[in-house]
């Protein structure tokens, strides 16, 4: 059930952005954060299958770029393209190397990573 709902909210979220990105003249800042990527259905990961997915998504339809190209981006540095996604991941759970790494080099996704 949480699956479901949380696939539902980020459905919502997307199509609320495709909404007010008109209503913007400057692109919108899409930054996804992560906490871990294992199939134990906990409520803040999210399955392999399904970041796999995720990822293939963001390869397809949008432009991968770096957190330091957002922060250059808020400090008026460069300018970003359209459809900019960062990918990031809190808190440095072993899962982040063992199976999100592959899956983003697989699709060549840069990401951050905030260790506590």
């Amino acid at each position: 059930m949480r699956s479901f709902l949380r696939r539902i909210l980020t459905l919502k979220l997307w199509v609320l952005q495709a909404v007010l990105r008109p209503l913007f003249s400057q692109p919108v800042i899409v930054v996804l954060v992560y906490h871990s990527v294992d199939d134990t259905d906990w409520f803040y990961g999210v399955s392999a299958g399904t970041f796999r997915r995720q990822m293939e998504y963001i390869k397809r339809h949008c432009r991968p770029v770096t957190f330091q190209e957002i922060v250059s981006y808020v400090k008026g540095e460069i300018d970003l393209p359209s459809r900019a996604v960062a990918v990031t991941f809190d808190d440095g759970y072993a899962n982040v190397a063992e199976t999100a790494f592959p899956i983003l080099k697989d699709y060549g996704i840069p990401m951050a990573i905030f260790l506590t």
